[in-house]
């Protein structure tokens, strides 16, 4: 990661109790992914069957 290390003060927790603590994000030096693609609608995709027959 990038960011400085990151750190938790110890939590009061009473007994039976649990704490859960998400951190999901993570921060590398990466660029930015790029893509590019087509959208073709299913109902579009037809077969040489079906065009004969209509």
């Amino acid at each position: 990661e990038n960011n400085p290390n990151r750190y938790l003060a110890d939590p009061d927790t009473e007994a039976q109790e649990t704490l859960v603590i998400s951190d999901r994000y993570v921060f590398f030096n990466l660029p930015q992914w790029k893509g590019a693609g087509v959208a073709i609608p299913v109902f579009s995709l037809r077969s040489e069957k079906e065009l004969r027959s209509r």
